[in-house]
């Protein structure tokens, strides 16, 4: 049983679902383009995509930068002022994310909460272009195609 007293989920290829502690990922500290108080560590990477979590400590930041690829910034918990390539800090909150282009100049302060992020980064379509979204019907044909 999981730490929930529930038998895990499993997926088709009897894989079991693991649950990740988002505060227990290893991460390192960054200081790179003058950042300060920003701790980053890969959840998943693959080829030129991943997926990391970072921690900006109260006030802290992530200098700012070019993107790699495409990168999708996610605010989990707490509130950050983003900016793109004009420099202009737009304020970002919980639930909500932030989407730079590839090669965009960005940076990112912390409020004095500090915040804990989700990025994803590589070549990838975001909304409004993945507005089209699949319908159950959709989803039931994927399920039951064959597996390749």
């Amino acid at each position: 049983m999981g730490s929930t007293g529930r038998m895990p989920a499993t997926t088709r290829k009897g894989m079991t679902m693991r649950v990740i502690d988002l505060a227990q990922i290893p991460r390192m500290e960054i200081d790179q383009y003058g950042s300060r108080g920003f701790h980053w560590g890969w959840l998943t990477r693959e080829g030129h995509m991943g997926h990391s979590v970072a921690r900006l400590e109260p006030g802290g930041r992530i200098g700012r930068h070019p993107t790699v690829g495409n990168q999708l910034m996610i605010v989990v918990a707490g509130v950050i002022e983003a900016s793109g390539e004009d420099g202009h800090g737009e304020r970002v909150e919980q639930g909500q994310a932030v989407v730079w282009d590839h090669g965009e100049q960005h940076a990112t302060v912390a409020t004095s909460e500090g915040a804990l992020l989700v990025l994803i980064e590589g070549a990838f379509a975001t909304w409004p272009d993945t507005a089209q979204v699949p319908t159950a019907q959709d989803l039931d044909e994927d399920a039951s195609a064959p597996e390749r």
